[in-house]
């Protein structure tokens, strides 16, 4: 009994961990926005059929000065495409509202947990006021970043910088949610944020035990060195 408990706990882990590999986040594209899932590091994409299809309710707005704009959601085969036209220092936040809840482990009991993945594309570095759970925006000082819960610095969290060719930089926030990155190349990069919370709470009216966060923030350089070429498209690893 205790070995199959033991197997059971790992399976749980191990399901978690997978969820945190895993991150949303948006390009631009020639009609606007798209949001893909997978892990951009290994420049691994999911699709149709797949995780794709589990984001329920895809909720996209466009944020500016002067208000919100709702965004219509059309479902692809390798993500989710949004109409937009972007002026400068407008910004795109994507949130999904349904993902299915898994089983999960709390303090050795089995709860249901759920994955709240968001996505914000900037185009430009100006300092953005956060509006998502977990957000991650830049601060308008030069390879400045800020990470926020609810609004609130989250001090002592981890944040994966990752470049179009796949290379990663993990770093800290300070004790007011700060990052200070240099960003040598040319091109797209992701910043990805992951928060436990075990705060209750209810997706799609289903209620939850513990809540899985994860964020990204998405832009592109044109300044700087060449970058090295992105690693093969591949199939994220489930």
């Amino acid at each position: 009994m205790k070995l199959k408990l033991k197997s059971v706990s790992a399976l749980l882990a191990l399901f978690s961990s997978m969820t945190y590999a895993h991150e949303i986040w948006l390009e631009p594209t020639e009609d606007g926005i798209k949001a893909f899932a997978g892990e951009y590091n290994k420049n691994a994409r999911e699709g149709t059929p797949g995780m794709i299809e589990k984001l329920k309710q895809p909720v996209a707005r466009l944020e500016s000065t002067t208000g919100n704009t709702p965004l219509q959601a059309q479902l692809q085969a390798d993500g989710i495409a949004f109409a937009v036209n972007l002026a400068a220092g407008q910004s795109v936040v994507f949130e999904e509202r349904a993902y299915p809840l898994f089983d999960d482990d709390h303090q050795g009991k089995k709860i249901k947990g759920a994955w709240l993945p968001a996505a914000r594309w900037v185009n430009s570095s100006a300092a953005i006021k956060p509006s998502l759970a977990l957000d991650l925006v830049p601060t308008g000082e030069t390879g400045e970043f800020s990470v926020s819960l609810r609004g609130k610095p989250l001090a002592k969290s981890e944040v994966e910088v990752i470049a179009q060719s796949g290379w990663v930089q993990t770093l800290e926030t300070d004790e007011q949610g700060k990052i200070k990155i240099t960003l040598p190349w040319q091109g797209h990069y992701v910043l990805v944020a992951n928060h436990t919370d075990s705060k209750t709470g209810k997706l799609a009216g289903q209620a939850y035990r513990k809540a899985y966060y994860t964020t990204s923030l998405s832009f592109k350089l044109t300044e700087g060195l060449v970058s090295p070429p992105a690693p093969p498209m591949s199939k994220p690893n489930h």
